[in-house]
């Protein structure tokens, strides 16, 4: 029944906090222990830890010894399988009472904390060693493209600005210093050109005259 049910998984968890406990609350709880010479039955929903000639006894947990470590997936698949079906059974009651429902809000609060909290924190830890690793390689795919892929610059740097202007004093001055005209045999000559010459004297003449 579902009375039994809940009150056998209730026992279950109680039985799985003693034996992963510390020496404190195991100590406090086998002071608190039924004492019993065998199964308990399903009168009441009370979870507790029972012992027998001053030993502690599981009514449900079992702790075979595994000689070597469990793969994570082993664990974890049919531990959600599991607990698929635990919450399917939940759901098969339709009329429960109010200490039945009570207890299964009791069990699914404990559940989450012993199983669903800790997966939830594996797989979060899984996923952010996984997402750091990607960022990684995307990383050292820019510093490889930065490295050996860096855009060559085609700009010539511009002489400064001082440079510059004396350069265009210097080419005034030969300007002035190497003055030339064409001949009428069409050959450069050096100098002031014969009509520039005739007419500068003329106009110093007519101021003379003045």
């Amino acid at each position: 029944s579902s009375h039994e049910f809940v009150r056998g998984l209730a026992q279950l968890l109680e039985e799985y906090e003693y034996y992963f406990s510390n020496a404190a609350v195991q100590g406090m709880k086998r002071f608190m222990a039924w004492t019993s010479s065998g199964h308990v039955g399903p009168e009441e929903i009370r979870p507790t830890i029972h012992k027998t000639m001053g030993s502690v006894v599981y009514e449900f947990l079992r702790t075979p010894n595994i000689p070597i470590e469990l793969d994570f997936l082993q664990v974890v698949v049919p531990l959600c399988e599991l607990l698929t079906s635990v919450y399917q059974r939940f759901m098969e009651e339709r009329n429960p009472s109010a200490t039945l429902f009570e207890n299964v809000l009791r069990l699914d609060a404990r559940l989450k904390h012993h199983f669903f909290g800790a997966l939830s924190r594996d797989i979060n830890t899984i996923a952010l060693a996984k997402l750091r690793q990607q960022l990684q390689s995307v990383d050292s795919l820019f510093d490889f493209c930065d490295r050996f892929e860096a855009p060559v610059s085609l700009t010539v740097e511009a002489a400064p600005y001082s440079e510059q202007v004396g350069e265009l004093v210097s080419d005034d001055d030969d300007d002035e210093e190497t003055d030339s005209y064409m001949d009428g045999d069409g050959d450069e000559v050096d100098g002031v050109a014969p009509a520039q010459s005739s007419i500068t004297a003329a106009a110093a003449a007519a101021a003379a005259a003045e």
